[in-house]
């Protein structure tokens, strides 16, 4: 990690000093944050984070509100809740942290780096469409990249002898990661591994190892009470069910592993990764002790620059994808290494502006399709639609049925509606709702769906009444039928 100065390019871009440089930065990445806030509908996994925001510190202890996430994120939203409700308010928390965390990159940056690398890391963080596309979602992922950030920061700090003080800031900050999103635990690795990083380029002291593990220790104490509550219990039982391991480890033959536990294999799996972890840190430090040089050089080679620049597209492409949130959302706890690793391969010098301007533009336009163009299920739209030109005897049918959630938070109860369950009978269900109806509204999700029922649901349709309207909307389908 040297942190030789670089010199920012000359000419008609001399103006463009290196702290000139990161302040636009900035500005554009608050921008793109904010851009638009509140446009887009809140979707199911928002109205989750309304939900749980709603419900008393008690409900989150116990589990009946939220079993997979810890409480704090909720809690913050409460607090911004209390002046109102509409969709920029609900999605300003995350935005705060997402800006924040790209001040955050360009403070861990410049601190193990140089100011080269700081400028174009900064760039890169705050044009990542994927760190601007949770910055705009009404869930706690970009508070977690701020806390993850925070606590590098104060970490650093700490092992280059900046001042003790910077202790409580990491104790702090990683204390609320942790209550914020279980996966925070893989910032601990980060945080290892930066330590021996710095360890083995010769900058860290070494009482480093002494406050990364003092750290630890004062935040696993915080953090045991939340550990003791019947949530974080049926999270954990989670993670030691036999189930969620089965199909992995025996290539879709769970009776391979039908004697042994979930518990076993959690802490088989434990066991094996604290091994594969601790040879994993030796071999990294021999690497940076021994060939620190060859790595600086590699960064230049052709071939390598040619590979990160079409893994630098690939990522843009995954970024803007309208597909895969589940692993995009677990991933980005560690999304910041991006653009500090883009950022420590292209520093902002001669020989990689011209380079640099064009994958910002690119990251530029890849961000501004996330916000722009990427929508979010409609059913703000939905529930418009609907009610402009609803009836005085419609009723609204559901389906899956827990999509009741995003349309009662905009319905607010000026529409009846029911979600059909994929256990109940048709039959017997929709007979019930058409009673003293003449209208009935399908409203049905394009994805999170079950197909059987949808058409079984359809077919009772079909039979018992007429379709009049079809409409479709982002993820959603709304027909309108008229009983026969």
């Amino acid at each position: 990690m040297s942190r030789a100065e670089h010199d920012v390019p000359a000419g008609r871009w001399a103006w463009l000093t290196p702290q000139r440089l990161v302040v636009v930065a900035l500005m554009l990445g608050l921008l793109l944050r904010f851009l638009c806030l509140g446009s887009k509908s809140i979707w199911l996994d928002e109205v989750l984070s309304v939900r749980a925001a709603r419900a008393e510190l008690g409900a989150f202890a116990s589990g009946s509100v939220e079993r997979y996430h810890p409480p704090l994120f909720f809690l913050i939203l409460k607090g911004f809740m209390r002046l109102g409700t509409d969709e920029a308010l609900l999605r300003l928390p995350a935005a705060i942290g997402g800006s924040a965390a790209v001040l955050l990159i360009y403070v861990l940056s410049r601190s193990l780096f140089d100011m080269a690398t700081a400028v174009s890391a900064t760039w890169f963080a705050a044009l990542a469409p994927l760190l601007v596309w949770y910055s705009q979602e009404v869930r706690g992922y970009s508070l977690l990249v701020m806390w993850a950030l925070l606590a590098l920061v104060a970490l650093a700090h700490l092992a280059l002898q900046r001042g003790a003080g910077w202790w409580l800031v990491y104790v702090a900050a990683t204390t609320a990661g942790l209550y914020t999103h279980y996966t925070f635990v893989l910032v601990l690795l980060v945080q290892l591994l930066m330590v021996v990083g710095l360890l083995a380029a010769g900058r860290g002291t070494r009482a480093a190892p002494l406050y990364l593990a003092a750290g630890w220790l004062a935040a696993a104490v915080l953090y045991v009470p939340w550990l003791r509550t019947p949530a974080a219990g049926a999270f954990i039982d989670r993670l030691t069910s036999a189930s969620l391991y089965y199909n992995a480890l025996t290539a879709g033959r769970p009776e391979l592993l039908q004697n042994v536990s979930g518990a076993a294999l959690a802490w088989f799996l434990i066991g094996g990764g604290l091994m594969a972890l601790g040879l994993g840190t030796w071999l990294y430090h021999r690497l940076l002790r021994r060939r620190r040089a060859w790595l600086v050089q590699v960064r230049s080679s052709p071939i390598v620059r040619g590979l990160f620049i079409g893994l630098f597209v690939l990522v843009l492409v995954v970024s803007v994808l309208p597909r895969g949130y589940t692993m995009k959302r677990y991933v980005h706890v560690l999304w910041f290494l991006v653009p500090l690793g883009f950022g420590w391969l292209w520093p902002w010098q001669p020989g990689n502006e011209r380079l640099l301007r064009v994958l910002f533009v690119l990251s530029l336009a890849a961000s501004l399709v996330n916000v722009l163009v990427i929508p979010k299920e409609q059913w703000r739209e939905a529930v418009d639609l609907i009610l402009a030109q609803r009836g005085h005897a419609d009723v609204v049918v559901l389906e899956p049925a827990y999509m009741s959630m995003p349309f009662d938070f905009y319905s607010q109860g000026r529409l009846d509606a029911v979600g059909l369950a994929s256990h109940e009978d048709v039959g017997a269900k929709m007979a019930e709702v058409e009673q003293g109806r003449e209208r009935i509204w399908l409203v049905h999700h394009l994805a999170d769906v079950n197909p059987a029922h949808v058409a079984g649901i359809q077919q009772w349709l079909a039979e018992n009444a007429i379709l009049i309207q079809s409409s479709r909307l982002y993820r959603l389908q709304l027909d309108l039928y008229t009983i026969d």
